[in-house]
C-alpha cells in the first residue's frame, strides 16, 4: 500500500511539473478563471510543486528539494528569454517561485518535526526492522531502546 502511494505521489509530482513547465513556455497560454496575476500563478504553481515533491520524495532532504525547485523556476525564466516564445523573463517571477518554495518547506519541516515529536508508537517500518544495532552486536548489548521500553 505504501509503495502504491509513493508511485501515485511521484506520478502526480511529475505530471504537475510537466504541466507547469509547458504552461510557462507556451507562447500564448490559455486564460485562467478570474484572471489571477502572473505572480499569483507562479506562487500557486510552486506551492503545489513543493507539496507534491515532498510527498513524492519523503526521504529527500528539504534543502535539496528546495534547491531543485528553485532551479526549475530559474530555468523556466531563462527559457522564456527565447524570442520565438514571445514570453518575457522576469526576476520577480523567479523570486516569487523561490519564495513560495521556501515558505512551503518551512511549513513541511514544522509538520515533520511536530509529527515526529508526538509519535509515541514505532512506525510500521520500525516494527518490521530486525532488532539490533546493525553493527554486529547482539540486541541486548546495544543499550538502545525502541521508544516503548524494549532494548534493541
Amino acid at each position: 500500500m505504501r509503495q502504491a502511494r509513493g508511485v501515485i505521489a511521484r506520478f502526480a509530482f511529475w505530471s504537475a511539473m510537466t504541466f507547469a513547465v509547458v504552461m510557462a513556455l507556451l507562447p500564448k497560454p490559455p486564460p485562467f478563471p478570474y484572471e489571477p496575476s502572473d505572480a499569483i500563478l507562479h506562487i500557486l504553481a510552486f506551492v503545489v510543486l513543493t507539496l507534491l515533491g515532498a510527498a513524492a520524495y519523503p526521504k529527500a532532504r528539504l534543502l535539496w528539494l528546495g534547491t531543485a525547485l528553485s532551479g526549475v523556476g530559474a530555468a523556466i525564466e531563462f527559457a522564456q528569454m527565447i524570442p520565438t516564445l514571445n514570453r518575457d523573463a522576469q526576476l520577480s517571477d523567479w523570486l516569487a517561485d523561490t519564495g513560495a518554495v521556501i515558505s512551503m518547506l518551512i511549513v513541511i519541516a514544522l509538520i515533520r518535526h511536530l509529527r515526529g515529536r508526538f509519535q509515541t508508537e514505532p512506525s510500521v517500518e520500525d516494527r518490521q526492522r530486525p532488532h539490533g544495532s546493525g553493527y554486529g552486536l547482539p540486541p541486548h548489548e546495544t543499550g538502545f531502546t525502541d521508544g516503548v521500553g524494549r532494548t534493541t
